[in-house]
């Protein structure tokens, strides 16, 4: 009894758990997707978690309270993800800056909800640590000031300049991309536009920066005051963040110089083993497709039902005139469905993609899709239609287990053609399945994911990782103050050498007689 009881104690100490504030305010199934599985990793290791969503989660596990937002959902743009106005190309005339307004006053009016607001000016609120979803705006690092604890930031996306400079400093825009951008390729006039579109945010968000710290002010100043500790400056909230997690992979992105405090867990969301499907004729059809499955779903925000009749009639008949099964993800059954398609109103995608006999996958290219081929090892065709859809897709045909066709009239027999190679070429499918072996190592990004939270609670923010770059001023970064030095020695040189050169000059000069008169 003893020595249980001894062991019992060991097991408490060492697995001690942590209060955690998890917050995914967005509100888009993907992001729902990435919340829960964040709030699942830390509740299944322990901790006690505090999840803020839009989408509280049914049935919420032992450890989970949750923070209901999804009365602010109304306050969200509406319309953005209507697909015939991206097929059109009318999707992206909302612009960075747009963006990053709009993102904001939605999580500021999110922020003034009644029970946000009883939970934050709630004195007996503590916590070890806070995980705060990034997208276009800092506006919620400040629930990290308020109970005065480490943050976290998760970047939903690649690695980006605008979510690296948060934790250490700008990546060069000659040859990183901004996750919006849709063309790949590094011509002259691509990089001065990527220079430019980085100096046009950056200018931006320094516009902003009162603003943002008036809403901060008003948000939480009280809140703060009232817990006895004096309101900081916004900008030292949002720039003093512990670590950043990212939804990412050098195997999915790009090999780019990261900080030692950005931690790839891209694939953290995919469980293992893979969940059976839920529909047994699934699971049936898939079984018995001999010639292979092919997968075509545009994602969870974009209603293929809406594209127009005459493409979707034309892309039907094209998916009909191929040899394999294809599962197309759509809200309804059209009439002249061919026999080898068949349509789901929702589709278990992580059970598709690991069949062994899935070989193909049609998607608008998302950075979960994307993780999850991958991860499975299934080649893509890629139909990106906004945001970073288009790095995703690009980075898949740079790497070889992709290919990029556009949305327009002649959709239906590109996609038939495109089908054809890629389904007779084998080296997509082998270039897949390569990636897919690096991709899969030890420990898991779950794994990664619950050790980092615990390494900031433990050693109270994780001070050792975090970036010297953050306490560089800018003009000692770009050497101005060297370069001064140096232009005031050069002129300085040069006005001593013109000045010992006419004075040089004069002496040597005979002196002229004065003629008397």
């Amino acid at each position: 009894m003893y020595y249980t009881c001894l062991l019992l104690l060991i097991k408490l100490y060492l697995c001690h758990a942590y209060k955690v504030l998890v917050v995914f305010p967005i509100p888009w199934k993907s992001h729902y997707i990435l919340g829960e599985a964040t709030v699942w990793h830390l509740v299944k290791d322990g901790h006690e978690v505090t999840y803020l969503t839009p989408s509280p989660i049914e049935n919420a596990p032992k450890g989970l309270r949750q923070i209901d937002i999804s009365a602010s959902s109304r306050f969200f743009p509406k319309g953005r993800f209507d697909i015939v106005s991206l097929i059109n190309k009318k999707g992206h005339v909302m612009t960075q800056e747009q963006k990053i307004r709009t993102t904001h006053d939605y999580l500021v009016k999110s922020l003034e909800l009644d029970n946000v607001q009883n939970f934050i000016n709630d004195s007996n609120e503590q916590y070890d640590v806070v995980v705060v979803e990034w997208l276009h705006t800092e506006t919620m690092a400040g629930f990290a000031s308020l109970f005065n604890c480490p943050l976290i930031w998760v970047s939903t996306m690649e690695a980006h300049t605008l979510v690296l400079s948060l934790i250490d400093e700008h990546l060069n825009p000659n040859y990183n991309v901004l996750f919006y951008s849709t063309n790949f390729s590094r011509t002259f006039w691509n990089r001065a536009k990527q220079l430019w579109s980085l100096t046009k945010i950056l200018f931006y968000t320094w516009y902003r920066q009162n603003q943002e710290n008036e809403d901060f002010k008003n948000i939480f100043g009280s809140a703060i005051l009232k817990r006895g500790r004096e309101l900081p400056y916004f900008r030292d909230v949002k720039y003093n963040a512990s670590l950043m997690f990212g939804n990412s992979d050098v195997v999915t992105g790009d090999a780019i110089s990261l900080p030692q405090n950005y931690i790839h867990i891209g694939g953290y969301h995919i469980k293992e083993p893979i969940e059976p499907s839920p529909s047994f004729d699934l699971k049936g059809l898939m079984d018995e497709s001999s010639n292979g499955v092919i997968y075509f779903s545009l994602g969870s925000s974009l209603n293929i039902t809406r594209i127009p009749r005459y493409l979707k009639k034309g892309i039907l008949k094209s998916l009909g005139e191929v040899d394999q099964t294809v599962i197309l993800k759509m809200d309804h059954i059209p009439e002249d469905q061919p026999k080898n398609v068949h349509t789901v109103p929702w589709a278990p995608q992580q059970y598709i993609l690991a069949h062994p006999n899935c070989q193909l996958f049609i998607t608008h290219g998302g950075q979960l899709s994307i993780i999850e081929t991958l991860y499975f090892g299934i080649p893509i065709i890629g139909i990106p239609l906004f945001a970073d859809q288009y790095n995703n897709v690009n980075r898949a045909v740079a790497k070889g287990f992709g290919k990029q066709i556009d949305f327009n009239s002649n959709t239906p027999e590109v996609l038939k053609n495109t089908i054809k190679e890629m389904m007779t070429n084998s080296s997509y499918r082998a270039t897949a399945k390569h990636l897919s072996s690096l991709f899969i190592r030890s420990p898991t990004p779950g794994q990664r994911l619950v050790k980092s939270v615990e390494l900031v609670a433990r050693t109270g923010g994780a001070q050792h990782l975090r970036s010297v770059a953050l306490n560089v001023p800018l003009y000692q970064k770009l050497y101005l103050d060297l370069i001064l030095v140096f232009i005031i020695g050069v002129l300085g040189f040069l006005f001593v050498i013109t000045y010992l050169y006419h004075f040089v000059t004069n002496i040597r000069r005979p002196k002229t007689l004065k003629k008397k008169d």
